[in-house]
């Protein structure tokens, strides 16, 4: 399950914001599964929960999800300049069989960039994520690149419309879920 958030905030950021996922079939309004757990909310960005795998009762297709936030957030000031990571030359291939996403990922920085969780969603032509990876960076040297690779099991079923690739550099690995 893929769950996107922005924190507007300018100088601000949460370093433990509690969650809560709910995940509905088509009949219910009682949910089929409850993820609860705590993400980085970095100031200025939108960024992704990724939660997965995980198994659903027999029987019981997803329809959609909810994500709340447990009370007492606690924020804290950051007046930082967010390090400069560009993602380029996106390309995706074997969309019929093993699907597989590549980048570049460049830190046009003049220092290294530790902690780098990166998520992929693909989007229909609705607007609705359908497919979502992650993968994890431990360091980007200064003014170098990396190649990114994100993979799925089996073929979508529906067009890719749409790539978004989020970056979000924790502030400690012990942040990553």
């Amino acid at each position: 399950v893929i769950a996107l958030f922005e924190n507007p905030n300018n100088n601000a950021e949460v370093f433990r914001a509690g969650y809560i996922i709910k995940i509905y079939d088509a009949e219910s309004a009682i949910p089929v599964k409850t993820i609860e757990g705590e993400t980085y909310a970095p100031k200025s960005q939108t960024s992704a929960i990724f939660e997965g795998p995980f198994s659903l009762p027999e029987n019981k297709v997803p329809k959609r999800a909810i994500l709340e936030w447990k009370t007492g957030l606690t924020w804290v000031k950051n007046e930082q300049t967010l390090p400069e990571l560009v993602i380029r030359d996106i390309s995706l291939s074997r969309e019929d069989t093993v699907p597989r996403l590549e980048a570049v990922i460049e830190n046009v920085t003049l220092s290294s960039v530790s902690n780098v969780d990166i998520v992929a969603t693909l989007s229909d032509a609705s607007g609705n994520i359908f497919g979502a990876s992650k993968t994890f960076i431990d360091t980007i040297q200064p003014s170098t690149e990396t190649p990114i690779i994100f993979t799925w099991p089996k073929p979508f079923g529906l067009e890719v419309v749409d790539i978004d690739i989020i970056v979000r550099i924790l502030p400690a690995r012990s942040l990553l879920r």
